[in-house]
């Protein structure tokens, strides 16, 4: 593995059919950003209030899955069946790795000073369709343990990489297909077997919060799992040794594929079948099931119980909760996952009010809707919102008879000066942008997808001086996986992990069709930055009295 780097592995293209050549780049230096009304950079002397670090979207699979749609891959490019694309991954194979090396480099981040973190934020999206096995994995990665790549596949000979359609990159095979003809992947007889071994884990050396994502509780993050009927039906084929590899003709109904999907997750499954191993553990897991899991997971001497999620949420089936555990600091995390299905983003009712009561203990002066202010007495904190969709994907009213979206959540922050920053996913790309205006301004942050090209980390440094000027420091961490995997496959590979993680980024590079598509590494103004922002000083009195170990106000 090499050393954490502030870098950019740059694609370099030489012609059709020829892959994809990574070479490692020049840092970026920092772009400085500006948000509300004239902010200015925080003096010399400002205090560093919390580093983090931003990690989003594994969609971490169960390749054998029948819920998966991969066999659709092929149609890509057909309309109808567009919004259920892309349904397949050519470096999908070696994600363990991929997760396995981002934890890795997290770990060795903390041997550099610039680079230590106190916290890791995962915004969702951990898993692919909602299922047991799924979950059981991705906690396996986060926290350490034996690592099972072939598993659930029969030491991968059941994942679509390792079969016979031609629509799927096949390494071990010496015949053409899809992505050797158009991207020039290679033939790499032995792959399967470095890929499929198990290996050892540490787990992360810091402590981490997680949030809830559509792929999290959705099947295949897009049919609501509320249904009981349906999810009978669902895990009596989840749980059989029948998966489709083909479909039918596109269905009379009105619609494209997605509107059909969203009536019933199985419409697309009646076509030709292939024999897998059965797994009971492919059920579906409730809400209420993936916390708990949380909280049942391994403590560690640095790990946050249940890593966000309570007891309450548990008890109440609810996904949102505040974590106070750092002093001057308020995360609120959400749950933006639309519960009747489609993949973008809302809020439920109780929920949004929710959030105004959690900021409103935070602020000792806000605005109400009539524009009038209100104060009491309570020590402000800097607001971190956490989830896995951003305002830009808060459009999804389906099946809801009230739904807050975008335009309810702007207006509803407004009124809250101490909001800083939103940190979130799902889009799998790099990008910055301002929200709001004059005094209410704050950062959103979209971090790109660990599932997907270009396979990074953000790191962030919040800084704060006495007159309530912040700055947000940024930058882009390359997962320390080589920068070019040795082709042909080495005789004797010394890290086969960090090996598998570099054919995975690399690989990645090629796929043009992925959800965040090869520009998703972004613009220098969306990677490594400075942005400034405000907060009153009386937040900043507040905040910085909390972090200096001052009890505050009395």
């Amino acid at each position: 593995m090499e050393t954490p780097r502030s870098l950019t592995k740059h694609r370099i293209r030489r012609s059709p059919g020829t892959p994809a050549r990574l070479t490692t780049g020049p840092a970026d230096e920092p772009v400085t950003r500006a948000a509300g009304s004239e902010p200015i950079t925080p003096k010399a002397n400002a205090t560093s209030l919390l580093r983090l670090v931003h990690i989003t979207d594994f969609q971490h699979g169960d390749l054998a899955s029948p819920m998966r749609n991969d066999y659709l891959q092929k149609y890509a490019g057909q309309d109808y069946w567009a919004r259920l694309l892309p349904a397949y991954r050519p470096q999908e194979f070696l994600q363990w790795h991929a997760l396995a090396t981002i934890v890795r480099t997290v770990n060795a981040m903390q041997e550099v000073p610039e680079l230590s973190a106190d916290l890791l934020l995962c915004t969702g999206d951990a898993t692919d369709s909602s299922q047991v096995n799924e979950l059981r994995d991705y906690l396996s990665l986060m926290d350490g343990g034996t690592v099972h790549p072939g598993r659930h596949t029969a030491d991968l000979t059941e994942a679509p990489s390792f079969g016979t359609d031609t629509s799927f990159w096949l390494p071990e095979s010496s015949g053409s297909d899809e992505w050797k003809d158009s991207c020039g992947l290679p033939h790499i007889p032995g792959i399967r077997t470095i890929a499929a071994a198990p290996f050892e884990h540490q787990g992360l050396d810091i402590p981490w919060l997680t949030c809830f994502g559509n792929h999290d509780q959705l099947i295949q993050g897009r049919h609501t799992s509320l249904d009981a009927q349906t999810n009978r039906r669902v895990n009596t084929y989840l749980e059989g040794s029948d998966k489709s590899s083909g479909t039918r003709a596109p269905a009379p109904q009105p619609g494209d594929a997605m509107d059909q999907y969203l009536e019933d997750p199985l419409i697309h499954t009646p076509g030709e079948q292939q024999q897998i191993t059965a797994d009971a553990a492919r059920r579906i897991v409730s809400r209420r099931e993936y916390m708990q899991a949380h909280l049942d997971a391994a403590d560690s001497p640095v790990s946050i119980p249940g890593r966000g999620f309570s007891p309450e949420n548990v008890e109440n089936d609810t996904a949102y909760y505040v974590y106070d555990g750092h002093p001057g600091i308020r995360f609120i995390a959400l749950d933006t996952t639309n519960t009747r299905g489609d993949v973008d983003g809302c809020l439920g009712e109780e929920q949004f009010h929710w959030i105004e009561e959690r900021l409103r203990e935070v602020h000792s002066t806000y605005r109400l809707p009539d524009g009038s202010e209100a104060r009491h007495d309570v020590a402000n904190r800097l607001v971190v919102l956490v989830s896995h969709h951003g305002t830009r994907k808060l459009i999804n009213d389906y099946g809801q008879q009230r739904a807050y979206l975008r335009d309810d959540v702007l207006r509803l922050l407004s009124g809250f000066d101490n909001v800083a920053l939103w940190m979130n996913g799902h889009t799998h790309v790099n990008e910055i942008e301002a929200r709001g205006s004059g005094s209410a301004a704050f950062w959103e942050i979209t971090t790109s997808a660990v599932a997907e090209w270009p396979v990074q980390l953000r790191h962030l440094d919040i800084v704060c001086d006495e007159e309530g000027n912040v700055e947000i420091r940024t930058r882009m961490i390359d997962s320390a996986a080589p920068t070019v995997p040795e082709l042909p496959l080495p005789a004797s590979i010394t890290d086969p992990v960090a090996y598998c993680a570099s054919l995975h980024r690399w690989v990645g590079a090629n796929d043009a069709g992925s959800v965040g598509g090869l520009d998703a590494d972004g613009e220098p103004h969306h990677r490594t930055t400075r942005l400034l922002a405000s907060v009153p000083a009386e937040t900043a009195a507040d905040v910085l009295s909390a972090a200096s170990g001052d009890s505050g106000r009395d």
